[in-house]
């Protein structure tokens, strides 16, 4: 039996950890193996229909998370200011702003995956909470058992950090996202 499963996000979400924590199972688990840039459907099918037990964690395929037909789907969403902050400290402040209507395009997105039945996993929660981390391992069949060690692993951690909370941004990035409406159902 086929157990092939596509989890998408925007970045920051903890997907390469989750991909490491999840390939410790029996099943093969990949975090965005053909890159970001330009990852489509008609790239990414023949590796999710030539195996078994197959996985990506993988944003780059967020668009196309409807064209994979009999696989497991699923999103990984993180708390929209937080979000902000950490891809913060990675951009100028010009890019930020549309980095910042890139997520809301996204999470718009997301909201109507969400509406379909996609699962939604939160990272606030995935990246704290053993038993919640577990039960999106068994959702996708991975067969590995968490450790309080796998939650204190770091990975792709920003190197550095000019902002900690959301109100030490510029106060350009702050005007484009309260300008935006973050009443997105997956974050109730």
């Amino acid at each position: 039996m086929r157990n092939n499963f596509l989890i998408v996000s925007t970045g920051r979400t903890a997907t390469k950890w989750l991909a490491n924590i999840m390939n410790r199972g029996d099943i093969t688990v990949l975090h965005e193996p053909r890159g970001w840039t330009d990852d489509t459907f008609d790239k990414a099918k023949y590796a999710f229909y030539q195996h078994q037990s197959y996985g990506e964690v993988n944003g780059a395929l967020r668009y196309s998370l409807l064209d994979f037909d009999e696989i497991k789907k699923g999103i990984i969403v993180r708390e929209p200011k937080s979000l902000v902050v950490s891809f913060s400290n990675r951009r100028s402040t010009k890019d930020l702003i549309k980095k910042i209507i890139d997520i809301n395009t996204d999470y718009e997105i997301f909201d109507k995956y969400f509406s379909m039945g996609i699962p939604v996993f939160h990272y606030e929660r995935m990246v704290s909470d053993i038993d919640y981390l577990q039960n999106l391992l068994n959702t996708y069949g991975v067969n590995y058992t968490c450790t309080n060690d796998d939650l204190q692993t770091k990975i792709n951690t920003n190197k550095q950090v000019r902002y900690k909370h959301f109100d030490e941004l510029p106060e350009a990035c702050k005007i484009v996202f309260n300008a935006m409406n973050w009443n997105f159902n997956f974050l109730k």
